[in-house]
């Protein structure tokens, strides 16, 4: 009777509710506006301090970066990450997506410089992204190239 028309219409509207709950979840990178995987990193321009943020709870884990390289040279890609007591990942990349660094803000400390024997035509890229989902933090990042070739600290791929 009553109690059963009652308890059909709650379990209709709780399963209703549940259905339009799942389809509005985003994902860690529901927000992050396109720059979450490396074909539609952002370009980095030279010489230029860049500020963003990463934030798993907003939506936007991770952000991309790439730099093409105009000219052969010294690279050097630096970034600081604002938050030394969360977890932030960061992890530079060749042409091919071969690693060649990685740190973390809470294990490494907030400021990076990736020294890059650098040849016209290559490209790097640069990932910034929450280890885990209590992480974020706002960070800046900047390239710079200078003509001189040699410097002891000069990264590879690994």
């Amino acid at each position: 009777g009553c109690c059963m028309k009652s308890r059909t219409i709650l379990l209709l509207s709780c399963a209703t509710a549940l259905l339009l709950s799942v389809g509005c979840l985003k994902g860690p990178d529901g927000e992050s506006g396109g720059d979450e995987i490396r074909p539609k990193a952002t370009e980095l321009k030279l010489e230029k301090w860049v500020p963003g943020e990463v934030s798993w709870k907003k939506g936007d884990r991770t952000d991309w970066f790439v730099v093409n390289v105009k000219a052969d040279g010294l690279l050097k890609i630096e970034i600081n990450v604002d938050r030394t007591d969360k977890s932030i990942d960061v992890v530079l990349t060749d042409t091919y997506g071969r690693r060649i660094k990685k740190v973390n803000s809470k294990r490494d400390g907030k400021f990076h410089r990736f020294p890059l024997q650098a040849e016209k035509g290559q490209k790097y890229y640069v990932m910034i992204r929450c280890a885990t989902t209590k992480d974020s933090s706002e960070y800046s990042i900047r390239a710079t190239v200078k003509e001189e070739t040699k410097d002891p600290k000069i990264l590879r791929p690994e």
